[in-house]
């Protein structure tokens, strides 16, 4: 049994964009390469969105903390926040 935490990782996206599934795949990928946990879940509709405060989307939220998707949309960056 492994004593990893699991990291939850909120993915932010507009309401007309849907739901954005190469960002969660890329999410699950990275973490499994670098044997972390991750739970991701998805959020579209601004009342859940608007609660992080994040100014672009998509976002990530990893510890409480916005991350814009798009400066951290490379694995090595990525992997440094989860």
């Amino acid at each position: 049994m492994s004593t990893l935490s699991k990291t939850t990782v909120k993915i932010l996206h507009s309401s007309c964009c849907s739901i954005f599934p190469p960002i969660r795949e890329q999410v699950e990928r990275v973490a499994l390469q670098n044997d972390l946990q991750v739970e991701v879940e998805e959020f579209s509709e601004m009342k859940d969105t608007m609660v992080y405060g994040a100014l672009s989307f998509p976002s990530l939220v990893v510890h409480g903390k916005v991350y814009s998707y798009a400066e951290y949309s490379e694995d090595e960056k990525l992997v440094s926040i989860l």
